[in-house]
């Protein structure tokens, strides 16, 4: 009965820790940059021309929504529940979506770069496809003259530097990110969003 007891009051303290963490996160933004490793790669890769670019979804990992579920005391997965009700797709299952951007290097080679948000965004050229990825090219035209760091600065100043830095799960996620790249890059329409 003690072991129980204190289960309940630890609970219910986490809960109300959480819950004041979620309030003070909110009102203040934690980046306002990018970080060392992007900031590396767009110093080396952002000024090459872009040859394709694709957007990719895989689906958010066990062990992240067994995490958001504590985080959330459970309305994760009640959310979930009802969306695939709602939506009649039992087997829907939340997906992080990001960009590969192919460049073309000086010596003819390509390279993929990733372009992604988690709690930052994150920009590498460390790549791992899986199984469970999807994968669907852009269509660029010739007269598409793109860099990796014009794309950026377009979505930075459509964005705001605040949205554009920092995560939110619900209001500025990875899905909201990619569609505003799209966005700034004039290529946003109903098939890219379906995918998205």
């Amino acid at each position: 009965k003690i072991l129980i007891f204190n289960l309940i009051i630890w609970s219910i303290l986490i809960y109300y820790i959480l819950k004041w963490l979620n309030n003070k996160i909110q009102l203040k933004y934690f980046f306002d940059s990018y970080k060392k490793i992007s900031k590396t790669v767009l110093d080396k890769y952002g000024d090459y021309p872009i040859k394709r670019i694709y957007l990719s979804k895989r689906p958010v990992p066990l062990y992240l929504r067994v995490m958001l579920d504590i985080i959330t005391c459970k309305s994760y997965s009640k959310q979930l529940k009802n969306y695939r009700k709602t939506f009649e797709v039992p087997d829907f299952y939340p997906m992080h979506t990001y960009m590969i951007i192919e460049i073309k290097l000086k010596n003819k080679l390509r390279k993929w770069i990733i372009v992604e948000k988690h709690n930052s965004i994150d920009i590498t050229p460390y790549f791992m496809y899986s199984s469970n990825q999807d994968i669907m090219e852009l269509k660029l035209n010739k007269k598409d003259k793109f860099t990796i760091n014009k794309i950026l600065t377009l979505t930075k100043e459509n964005m705001g530097s605040s949205l554009f830095y920092n995560w939110h799960f619900y209001n500025n996620n990875c899905q909201k990110f990619i569609l505003k790249i799209l966005e700034s890059i004039n290529k946003k329409n109903s098939r890219y969003e379906k995918f998205i």
